[in-house]
């Protein structure tokens, strides 16, 4: 059996202690710094007045109650500026929302929405300033966290104003999905 000097076991502890604080404390690699949240993916059915995103985020929890819970909605999406339940049972919420379309109206809707506590929120217009306002929020858990499939349909009550509630559609739409995003993760 090889001899070492004496001082070699200590060299040798001590290199590997800086070795092991130089990894715990250096910062990320090249690969991790340019890790990038995948964009959102869009698809339209113009003459259904149809759109769908699909997005991810780290907290599906969070992603979620952002639509299921109308106090942590009005927390967190911007546009949102007050709520009113009318009627609450397990699956099923009566609710009208005021919102601020865009900085450029106000409105209040009032929809029937049904969900499932955890994944699935669907809900219907009742009344409000368009013919239809209705869609879908999936929230479907992955490894890294979800995938949220947001799927809106409008129609203007008036065939003329149909251009701008597309317009207004889209961008409210882009707006939720980047609150969503802030709020729960980027999906990386």
């Amino acid at each position: 059996m090889p001899r070492y000097p004496s001082n070699f076991s200590s060299r040798f502890l001590a290199g590997l202690l800086v070795s092991g604080l130089l990894l715990l404390f250096s910062g990320p690699t090249a690969d991790a710094q340019n890790v990038q949240p995948t964009p959102p993916e869009w698809f339209v059915d113009e003459a259904a007045g149809k759109h769908t995103v699909i997005f991810d985020v780290d907290d599906p929890t969070c992603a979620y109650r952002i639509i299921a819970d109308p106090a942590y909605m009005a927390e967190r999406l911007p546009h949102v500026k007050s709520f009113t339940v009318h009627t609450s049972k397990p699956g099923f919420m009566d609710l009208s929302i005021t919102e601020v379309y865009i900085r450029l109206s106000k409105g209040t809707s009032r929809y029937h929405r049904w969900f499932d506590g955890s994944r699935n929120v669907r809900w219907e217009l009742q009344e409000g300033r368009a013919k239809v306002h209705d869609g879908t929020w999936k929230v479907t858990p992955t490894p890294g966290g979800a995938s949220v499939t947001f799927t809106n349909k409008i129609k203007a009550k008036r065939s003329f104003n149909q251009p701008l509630i597309r317009w207004v559609q889209r961008a409210t739409m882009r707006d939720i999905v980047s609150a969503t995003r802030k709020h729960c993760g980027q999906g990386i």
